[in-house]
């Protein structure tokens, strides 16, 4: 069974970004000065994206548009889970991948 070259190169890609971020958890890890609301990482800092200087969870890569919504429906009373989403469908056009499983908790 052959491999293709490109085919290897995607993986080689994807594994290099896990040990990227891997490296980067656990050098930002102590200490815990912030916490992602998503994956409940915890560490010194978060990470600068493309766009925004340390906004990004380095293990969720998340950013604060993500957050966000997820903080205010955990500790904003008027604005909670249970009174705008529970029992309704909602559409979310474009969906993260990342938020698929904690919206179907």
């Amino acid at each position: 069974m052959s491999i293709s070259i490109d085919r290897a190169k995607r993986e080689a890609k994807r594994w290099a970004k896990r040990i990227r971020s891997s490296i980067q958890c656990f050098l930002l890890g102590y200490p815990k000065n912030v916490e992602c609301t998503l994956c409940g990482w915890e560490g010194r800092r978060f990470i600068s994206d493309g766009w925004h200087p340390k906004t990004a969870c380095p293990n969720c890569r998340a950013g604060i548009r993500h957050r966000l919504p997820f903080a205010a429906l955990k500790n904003i009373d008027q604005v909670s889970y249970d009174r705008i989403i529970r029992d309704k469908k909602v559409l979310h056009f474009a969906p993260e991948e990342f938020l698929t499983p904690l919206v179907r908790k």
